[in-house]
């Protein structure tokens, strides 16, 4: 299924047209082609020597044990809008393509541009970002160690189920990215790991959703996060953040609920669907079978025309079903309707348990069924436009996922740098196999190690393969002699 997300009074409807090709939040939510084929795009990155922390778990991104309690965190989040609603619509004025917080992220932190700006133009802003009683509340929430949001996905018609708490994660985590970058920017680390903990929690939160939706807003999320660790890293006096980032849950943001419920999507839409090749109905209850599949992927698909006839599906239907072990004759005494209702409805079940498969190994293991994956989608329209409707992009899901595993393993690598800066005279490594002090991770997307190569105080690091939608060149400036004493 490609499902598509409509908004309808701010609120998300579940379209069964695209679940992954949708959320334009953040580059870290479009969906990827295979990222071989384009050219890398390129960053520039300033880094200062940084050694281990003391002690070396000093900064976590995630609330620690003895902050965590037991409950429902979805209750919480859920509290905060209807608690606050004035101040929520205040803070989405701010972020719309001409408020001032927004213009204010545009400007990277270290110029001197930032700091007149905020100190002008965020005078009346920061009051709002600074807000002690909203941001309690989303610190108690995120503290939470469970989260069930209670989708009714089990009540039919999950196709159409509103997930408003969805979008308000969007503007949750926009907060929350700006009262980070604030912290970084003057200099209050403490504060601002306190909110990142929030920021990731937040995530892995919103990813325990049963849709699809949910996981690839938790990789968004995280994605934000994972901008400000990008900023603070580059600050000159910014501690190691190696193990903060290395300690954080793999994956961070888990996509199984979320799969678990798409593949299962056919059957939580139409219960009664389970096991209806063992059912005895009449013609006519096999054609309004038919009708219902055919009203959906009509509606799903209604910028196109789909054919309405069961005949024009029904050749497709004998082949298959005698592929899989009925008689022709046993065929023949079927009607139309009920021969495409079973193929339909078997193909899409075979088809979706190939999917998940897959989807569930590593990246690197799978790349090239991917794109057999990929070219099956775009053939299943004319043999099986119920599989083609409500199966998913599986590869643009897969490409979401590994972009945010590929994000963290970027930043470690980074902070690997600063770390063997920090014990060698401020001088780059010649080679990443150098550095011997802490694992090196590897490209996620392909099982390598990142390519980097050194001149001077300058470096690059780039992959192989790495994510669309994301720079994944990084042209680095080494700065900073004297070696960080560890704080």
């Amino acid at each position: 299924m490609r499902a598509k997300v409509r908004f309808f009074d701010g609120f998300f409807v579940v379209g069964v047209l695209g679940w992954v090709v949708m959320w334009a939040m953040c580059p870290l939510a479009t969906a990827a082609d295979p990222p071989a084929k384009e050219a890398p795009k390129s960053v520039a990155i300033t880094l200062y020597p940084a050694a281990e922390p003391q002690p070396a778990l000093k900064y976590q991104l995630l609330p620690p044990l003895l902050d965590r309690r037991p409950g429902n965190a979805a209750v919480w989040w859920n509290r905060i809008p209807a608690q606050r609603k004035q101040f929520f619509v205040d803070v989405d004025r701010a972020f719309d393509s001409q408020g001032v917080i927004n213009q204010w992220m545009k400007i990277p932190l270290g110029d001197p541009r930032e700091k007149v700006y905020r100190e002008k133009e965020l005078t009346k802003t920061i009051p709002m970002i600074r807000d002690r009683v909203v941001f309690a509340d989303m610190e108690r929430a995120a503290r939470f160690e469970s989260c069930d949001w209670q989708l009714p996905i089990h009540e039919g018609n999950v196709i159409a189920m509103l997930l408003p708490e969805v979008q308000q994660s969007r503007l949750y985590a926009r907060l929350l990215s700006a009262k980070a970058r604030l912290e970084i920017a003057e200099g209050k680390y403490g504060e601002a790991v306190r909110t990142l903990q929030t920021g990731y929690a937040e995530s892995r939160h919103v990813a325990q959703g049963p849709t699809l939706i949910n996981a690839l807003v938790g990789v968004a999320i995280a994605g934000i996060m994972d901008d400000r660790v990008q900023e603070w890293i580059q600050r000159s006096d910014s501690p190691n953040l190696y193990w903060a980032l290395s300690t954080l849950p793999k994956p961070l943001v888990d996509f199984r609920p979320g799969l678990e419920a798409e593949s299962n999507l056919l059957y939580l839409q139409f219960p009664e669907l389970r096991g209806i090749d063992k059912k005895q109905m009449s013609p006519e209850e096999w054609n309004r079978w038919y009708n219902r599949l055919w009203s959906l992927v009509q509606l799903e698909n209604s910028k196109k025309s789909i054919p309405k006839s069961p005949k024009h599906y029904y050749a497709a239907a004998k082949r298959y079903l005698i592929a899989q072990g009925h008689t022709a004759a046993e065929v023949d005494a079927m009607s139309k309707a009920q021969a495409v209702v079973l193929h339909w409805v078997h193909r899409y079940q075979s088809l979706s348990n190939d999917c998940f498969k897959w989807f569930l190994s590593p990246a690197a293991d799978i790349s090239d069924r991917l794109e057999e994956l990929r070219k099956q989608d775009q053939s299943l329209a004319q043999e099986n436009p119920l599989a083609a409707t409500l199966l998913p992009t599986i590869v643009a899901a897969k490409n979401a996922e590994v972009r945010g595993q590929w994000t963290l393993a970027r930043l470690r690598v980074l902070e690997a740098l600063r770390l063997y800066a920090a014990t060698h005279d401020g001088r780059w490594p010649d080679r990443l196999s150098d550095i011997t002090a802490v694992p090196v991770p590897k490209n996620p997307f392909d099982d390598k190690p990142f390519i980097y190569h050194r001149d001077g105080d300058r470096a690059t690091l780039t992959s192989e393969h790495g994510p669309t939608g994301l720079p994944w060149q990084y042209d680095l400036t080494l700065k900073g002699k004297e070696t960080n004493t560890p704080r």
